[in-house]
C-alpha cells in the first residue's frame, strides 16, 4: 500500500506517478541515450508526457531549462550529451538516482546505491542522495554501515530476514547484537 492505493501489480509509470522513485541495485537507465535526455525522461514522466514521435522535444523550453537545472545540481553538467553508457560506474549510479529524483517523489527507496564503487565515488553519492532527499521520506538497502550511519534517521537491521534492532544510529551503533552480527566488536580487531 502507498498512499492508500494497492501497488502490488502497479505498472513502474503508475507506481512513479504516485510519487514514489526508485533506484535498483543494477542500474537501470538508457544507456544510449544522452545524460540530459535520461534526466528528462524522468522530468516528462513527472508530467505525465509520453513521447510522441510527432512532438519534438527540443520545443518544450520548459522541460529543456528543468533539466538543465536537474543536471548543474547533481554536478553532472559536463557530461550532458555525453551517452549514459560511457559514464564512470559511479557515475551512472548517479544518474540512476538523480533520474529516480527527477520525478520529485514523495517517497524514495534505494537499493545498494553504492554498491561496487569507489570511496571517492561513494562521499560523492551519498552528498548526491543527502541533497536530493531533504524532507523527502528515504528507505534505503546498503550493506557500507559508513553510508547508512551518515544518511539514516532511524535504522532498522535485518538478519537472516528477522528485524534483528532498529532504532536510531547510535543505538544501532552501540546494539550488542547489530555489533557482532554486522559491525564486529573490539576484540575481532585485536
Amino acid at each position: 500500500m502507498f498512499k492508500g492505493h494497492e501497488i502490488t501489480s502497479s505498472s513502474p509509470h503508475e507506481i512513479t506517478r504516485l510519487g514514489m522513485g526508485r533506484s535498483f541495485q543494477i542500474t537501470s537507465t538508457f544507456h544510449r541515450l544522452t545524460v540530459f535526455q535520461n534526466i528528462r525522461m524522468g522530468i516528462m514522466s513527472k508530467r505525465g508526457i509520453r513521447y510522441n514521435m510527432f512532438r519534438s522535444l527540443d520545443k518544450m523550453t520548459d522541460i529543456t531549462v528543468e533539466t538543465d537545472q536537474v543536471l548543474k545540481r547533481i554536478n553532472l553538467t559536463e557530461y550532458r550529451d555525453t551517452p549514459a553508457e560511457m559514464l564512470s560506474y559511479g557515475k551512472h549510479r548517479a544518474l540512476e538516482i538523480s533520474m529516480a529524483l527527477s520525478t520529485e517523489p514523495d517517497l524514495v527507496m534505494l537499493d545498494e546505491p553504492t554498491a561496487g564503487i569507489s570511496k571517492d565515488e561513494t562521499e560523492y553519492t551519498v552528498g548526491l542522495i543527502r541533497q536530493l532527499t531533504e524532507n523527502k521520506t528515504m528507505v534505503i538497502i546498503e550493506h557500507d554501515m559508513d553510508v547508512v550511519f551518515s544518511l539514516a534517521d532511524r535504522i532498522t537491521v535485518l538478519h537472516h530476514g528477522e528485524i534483528l534492532a532498529s532504532g536510531l544510529p547510535d543505538e544501532i551503533k552501540n546494539n550488542k547484537e547489530v555489533k557482532d552480527a554486522y559491525l564486529g566488536s573490539m576484540e575481532d580487531e585485536e
